[in-house]
């Protein structure tokens, strides 16, 4: 049974695998299964594009997003550091993804997240991803 711990939504912390590839059958643009953890809707801008797409996701739920290029810093915002991952230019891109984990976020979580995301994501120096 599901419980409401266990489905993507506002304040949840999400834990999920992805890969993505350069065809919706392909996963040829990082290298490995990659793990991605943030907590669900902490941007000051409301909800990213990504964000809507795995509202009510459960755990062991997957997808594959066709994101057009240009669109790539809005879908993710400062959730995944898009250009460190998608070194190539391809257009789309795939985002294949299973979610792994979904549990309620600690309040000093929620801060911390909520801090890189006003700080513009990752640290990496990109202005905000």
């Amino acid at each position: 049974m599901t419980t409401a711990t266990q489905i993507a939504g506002p304040l949840k912390k999400i834990t999920l695998t992805y890969m993505a590839g350069t065809a919706a059958a392909a996963r040829d643009l990082v290298s490995a299964p990659t793990d991605l953890e943030f907590i669900f809707g902490v941007a000051a801008q409301g909800f990213t594009p990504f964000e809507c797409a795995i509202d009510g996701k459960k755990v062991g739920d997957s997808g594959i997003l066709a994101i057009p290029q240009k669109d790539l810093p809005e879908f993710f915002g400062h959730i995944l550091p898009w250009q460190e991952v998608f070194l190539v230019n391809y257009d789309p891109v795939y985002f294949h993804f299973t979610i792994t984990a979904v549990s309620d976020a600690q309040a000093s979580e929620v801060v911390r997240f909520m801090a890189q995301a006003a700080a513009g994501g990752c640290g990496c120096g990109c202005g905000g991803h």
